[in-house]
């Protein structure tokens, strides 16, 4: 068989492989409802694209574009997080010592991963394609479908950005501390920064003939909405705002025709697509491969002179047997407490000193600053720092496969809920003892209790989304996004008492009816997987 047919095979049984995960499943439902609300009802009080009171007639142009400004900044962030994991899976399954054992070349196995994401991404970016003409045909503003209209925002625009993702995801799975919680954290700053510099053109080529607009290049339609638009108004100043808006009115109408798709346009988006070959290269020099045993650097010397001389020491000349008489009964049972003590301890076990000396600089911050200061800035960073610990609350017995040993003992379900859980609750209430301290001497006693509940939420989180998905991604994005609303003063997102008023709101109510349930969903999760 040649070269570019096992390539192919490859391709083909990974991407059917990752389309059979619930994940993808979930995420597939999850943008279809989301396309249904990127092209609001008539008549509804909120927007997705709104220009001075204004939305263009849900026509095959107006649709496609909405459709497309929204799934990018989507796909860039979400698909990032679906498709990142397949070579730790590798790694983790086994798969990975075969093929460090087959002739296939690390960059050709890195290959095969860049096209399986895209490959993954492009689906759900037909799904975007199909969903616009769906939702066209069910607003009924027009009756006529272009599929120009339709397909080319999703073919120049989105395309070029799920590209450079599906070669992002490589990237990260290439260097070793970018695999984990880390990279996941640096890739969610990573888009903040794409998604907040996604303005219009970057660059002119060839005499400005050929316009290079950013990665997301929302600014192409932009630039056409906002110039049909200031003509039809005759208001110089008018500008496309796009994202989740509410509205006092409903918006009026104006017809848009749509982009004047050009040669240039497409040929402006190369840039992207070579920044993504760029990517893949890139991996393939810092890719070392599933041998453990070649990885350089003192550490890794240390660990394998230690694997080999225990191997050597353990070959039975030196053990010593005891007679069954002289076996001491087994008679230890821990109590809750015990367990809390030791999930704790495994919580931070291994954590360097600089992770300390930050988490005590931010606990210090939040006792001196400003109280205004520490609230709204020290506090919620302090809580941020321990993301990665809380992280592994849920998945932890399944990543170092002793989930068959921690289920088959009585009441497993219920203790190791509490037992998680609590330990987690330790972790919150130590790195927040700065604030909750400040708020202590000042009897500001809702926000306290705001406090409280914030660091029983936290764990319930991170421990039903643990257990759910068997993996920390999920509750990393989740809370990193909760985080950043808070940060922009959301109210509804705060569930610390960190925004002003939020507390006085009924968040705190919201977040501790939420904690009973998440707590009682990680329950029966653990039961479902005991009972097995």
């Amino acid at each position: 068989m040649t070269r570019p047919f096992v390539l192919l095979g490859m391709v083909k049984a990974d991407v059917k492989e990752r389309m059979r995960r619930y994940s993808f499943l979930v995420m597939a439902g999850v943008s279809m409802i989301a396309f249904y609300l990127f092209v609001p009802p008539t008549g509804s009080l909120f927007a997705v694209v709104e220009i001075a009171g204004h939305r263009g007639v849900y026509n095959s142009a107006w649709v496609g574009a909405s459709i497309a400004m929204a799934t990018t900044p989507l796909l860039f962030l979400l698909g990032f997080y679906l498709i990142k994991g397949t070579v730790d899976n590798d790694a983790r399954c086994g798969v990975g010592q075969l093929i460090a054992s087959s002739p296939l070349s690390r960059r050709t196995y890195l290959a095969t991963k860049f096209l399986s994401n895209l490959a993954l991404l492009a689906t759900l970016l037909q799904i975007s394609f199909f969903s616009a003409i769906l939702m066209q045909l069910i607003r009924g503003e027009s009756s006529v479908v272009s599929l120009k209209h339709l397909l080319l925002p999703f073919l120049v625009v989105a395309l070029p950005s799920v590209i450079v993702v599906s070669a992002l995801a490589v990237l990260f799975e290439s260097v070793g501390f970018l695999r984990g919680g880390l990279g996941n954290v640096l890739y969610f700053l990573l888009w903040i920064v794409v998604l907040t510099t996604d303005t219009g053109r970057v660059l002119q080529l060839a005499a400005g003939h050929i316009p290079v607009y950013s990665l997301m290049g929302n600014g192409i339609f932009r630039e056409s909405m906002a110039g049909v638009a200031r003509q039809l108004l005759s208001d110089p100043s008018v500008r496309v705002a796009d994202g989740l808006m509410l509205l006092q009115e409903p918006l009026k109408t104006f017809l848009w025709p749509g982009v004047e798709w050009t040669l240039g346009l497409a040929v402006g988006r190369l840039p992207w697509l070579m920044l993504a070959g760029a990517l893949v290269f890139l991996a393939s020099l810092l890719f070392r491969g599933f041998d453990t045993q070649s990885t350089p650097g003192k550490r890794a010397r240390l660990r394998n002179r230690h694997k080999e001389t225990t191997l050597a020491d353990d070959t039975g000349d030196n053990l010593s047997y005891g007679t069954a008489t002289s076996l001491s009964p087994v008679s230890y049972q821990p109590g809750l407490t015990d367990l809390v003590k030791h999930e704790t301890r495994l919580l931070l076990k291994g954590l360097p000193w600089w992770w300390y000396a930050v988490q005590l600089s931010l606990t210090g911050m939040c006792l001196l600053a400003p109280l205004g200061l520490a609230q709204r800035v020290f506090a919620p960073l302090a809580w941020s720092w321990p993301l990665l610990i809380w992280s592994a609350l849920g998945h932890a017995e399944y990543r170092h496969r002793t989930a068959d040993l921690l289920y088959s003992c009585p009441g497993a379900a219920s203790r190791r809920t509490v037992a998680s859980w609590a330990a987690g609750l330790v972790i919150a209430l130590l790195a927040g003892s700065g604030f909750f301290i400040r708020l202590l001497a000042l009897g500001l006693w809702r926000e306290l209790l705001a406090f409280l509940v914030g660091a029983m939420f936290v764990p319930a989180l991170a421990s039903t989304l643990g257990t759910w998905t068997r993996s920390g991604k999920f509750f990393e994005v989740t809370y990193i996004f909760m985080m950043y609303l808070i940060f922009n003063g959301v109210p509804a997102a705060d569930f610390m008492g960190a925004v002003a008023d939020s507390a006085a709101s009924g968040a705190t109510i919201y977040y501790l009816s939420a904690t009973g349930a998440l707590l009682l969903m990680t329950y029966f999760l653990r039961r479902m997987v005991a009972l097995k």
